[in-house]
């Protein structure tokens, strides 16, 4: 009845085994016939390794009887077994209010028992009802509950599950590098010894979450389709879902003919019924299939106010962002606006906003295929879009935005941004301006040719000043070693003085504190001020080299050192432009974004056919 009972029941799912199964119906078999708290245990046991069979109303009934035979007898440890095991055969999509009250009494009933374990379960339990229903501030009231109980617990299990979900949450925020780091330290945790289901959480739950917030899915291809060969008897949501966003339509049929035998009947309707149908959804949006398109849209309609959620407790965003997919691709216009304006109130309360700009992306491309003077309004919601794809670093649905934005816009008259030897030549709404050659302005050139997309501020570097130039610096040590030749300091991260230099300047500066005693002893001044004037420019240059603390500060790394000196660059060469070519400069200062990855992405509209 304890956290690991939970793990035990998903290991064997993974696994398809049946073992735990067989072994209870014996038990139950064995048992005197009437009454009992060891009956009403067995029952509610028997019940939660149902979960992985498609028996559900088997399930149901033994879970029943399980809580009501544990009221009968008025054994407080059975029936809180018994609220556990109801808790798994409850998890169906129809159900989340239910569980919210079932999950509710098993947390009361073990406060009174002091079984602070249980309590952990009840509001885990409790956490994945709220985030399908989209209460954002129930899902961190029951999350703070936790880690409260693991901290006191002290266990390595309990802080892994809270950190996953806690990696979780930076997903929902859309605080993504954040919950790259947390989900990685899922496997770090002092005393943990990570078992098949915590590599699984990591590998196919948080890291599949995590990319396809990012819109980097196409990463993971080659792990969903090990997924789907090695655990069979797991939903292949992932599979339709990676085939999406790769755009793999080939994928995408195979998917939709392994469930769509009897309108989708056959597919188990556990707490993964909801969040399967979604993936099926959009890969019936993908390769037009309107008649299985039209099916999924009635069985889905009933849970448009949700939030699709996998039983490892990841979003994956509204279901009503499905359902306007689906009566986009099937011509419903009214119900697809109303759905979309749904998926983004949902977003909004969850505080999605990595899954907003999916969902404008989607509004956009129904108001481009609706027609009818739409195309302001959907370029509006791309240029949203486009600037919360660059706040939180979603390269993969920024180059879905850019590419919908220049396909929806009007074709654009031409301009020529253009090297000419030592010279660029500008033109721009009429405006011509010849300038002189400068980083800047070759920086500006590599992002005009690749609009809409993130480049890094080394892939800049080395496209002007040459491969060398933005080479990371571990190849650039190798490539010197192997030619026999002593790699440059300039190369190096580590302290701005190292540990022999540190301690050769500690030795002059004592030796220059006995000679300025001397100096003073002996009455020799100018010795002394030569002395005094050595010493202080030592303590500076070590105070220059010591961080906060005292401790060593590390000289900038390759990528920061480039990072100032493109946008600095970048920035010069707007203010020159600006002052020959004013049209230019504005739309340049508009649509050019600088940091460690830059880019060129004009607002609501598509770029110029440039001449490069």
């Amino acid at each position: 009845m304890r956290l690991g009972l939970g793990w035990m029941v998903l290991t064997g799912w993974l696994a398809r085994q049946t073992t735990g199964i067989r072994l209870l119906e014996q038990a139950l078999a064995a048992l005197p016939v009437g009454d009992s708290p060891l009956r009403a245990q067995v029952l509610a046991r028997l019940a939660t390794e149902l979960y992985s069979s498609g028996e559900v109303d088997r399930r149901n009934a033994l879970a029943e009887a399980a809580v009501a035979m544990a009221r009968r007898v008025g054994d407080p440890q059975a029936l809180l077994v018994a609220l556990h095991g109801r808790h798994w055969a409850m998890l169906a999509p129809d159900r989340p209010e239910p569980r919210l009250a079932n999950a509710a009494e098993m947390l009361e009933l073990a406060v009174m028992l002091g079984d602070e374990e249980t309590a952990f379960l009840a509001h885990q339990a409790s956490l994945h009802c709220l985030l399908e229903l989209g209460d954002v501030a129930g899902v961190d009231a029951e999350l703070q509950a936790m880690i409260g109980l693991a901290d006191h617990l002290g266990q390595p299990l309990y802080r892994w599950h809270v950190a996953s979900l806690r990696a979780m949450r930076a997903v929902l925020d859309g605080h993504l590098e954040e919950a790259e780091r947390l989900a990685r330290g899922t496997l770090e945790i002092p005393g943990l010894r990570p078992n098949e289901h915590m590599t699984y959480m990591f590998e196919h739950a948080l890291m599949v979450a995590i990319r396809w917030t990012q819109g980097r899915l196409d990463e993971l291809r080659e792990t969903v389709q090990a997924h789907g060969d090695r655990y069979p008897s797991v939903a292949r949501w992932r599979d339709a879902l990676a085939a999406v966003e790769l755009a793999d339509e080939g994928v995408a049929r195979i998917e939709i003919e392994r469930h769509a035998r009897s309108g989708f009947a056959e597919l188990p309707r556990n707490v993964l019924w909801i969040l399967h149908l979604c993936a099926l959804a959009e890969a019936c949006v993908l390769v037009g299939d309107r008649r299985r398109a039209a099916r999924l849209y009635e069985l889905l309609s009933p849970y448009g106010e949700r939030t699709a959620v996998s039983l490892s407790t990841m979003p994956f965003g509204p279901v009503a962002l499905r359902l306007g997919m689906l009566a986009t691709l099937l011509e419903r216009w009214p119900e697809a606006e109303g759905h979309f304006e749904v998926a983004l109130e949902r977003c909004d309360r969850l505080g999605a906003r990595a899954v907003t700009a999916r969902v404008l992306y989607e509004q956009a491309r129904m108001l481009l295929a609706r027609g009818g003077g739409g195309q302001v309004r959907a370029g509006e919601l791309l240029a949203r879009a486009a600037v919360i794809c660059r706040e939180l670093h979603l390269p993969g649905i920024a180059g879905r935005v850019a590419a919908l934005a220049a396909a929806a816009a009007p074709p654009a008259a031409g301009a020529t941004f253009r090297r000419e030897g030592d010279v660029w030549t500008l033109a721009y709404q009429g405006e011509l301006a010849r300038l002189r050659d400068a980083r800047g302005l070759g920086y500006l050139a590599c992002l005009l040719g690749r609009p809409g997309q993130e480049v890094h501020v080394l892939e800049l570097v080395a496209a002007v000043q040459g491969p060398a130039a933005g080479t990371p610096p571990d190849r650039r040590r190798s490539d010197a070693l192997q030619a026999g030749l002593t790699p440059s300091r300039l190369d190096d991260t580590g302290p701005l003085l190292d540990a022999q230099a540190r301690e050769a300047y500690r030795r002059r500066l004592g030796e220059l504190e006995d000679d300025l005693e001397q100096a003073r002893s002996w009455g020799d001044p100018e010795r002394a001020a030569r002395a005094e004037a050595e010493i202080d420019a030592l303590t500076d240059e070590l105070a220059r080299a010591a961080g906060l603390g005292g401790r060593d500060r590390a000289a900038p790394s390759p990528a920061e050192r480039a990072r100032v000196s493109v946008t600095k660059a970048i920035r010069n060469a707007l203010k020159t432009i600006a002052l020959h070519s004013p049209a230019l400069g504005d739309h340049l200062a508009a649509s050019v974004h600088t940091g460690r990855f830059c880019s060129y992405a004009p607002p609501g509209e598509a770029p110029p056919a440039w001449s490069l």
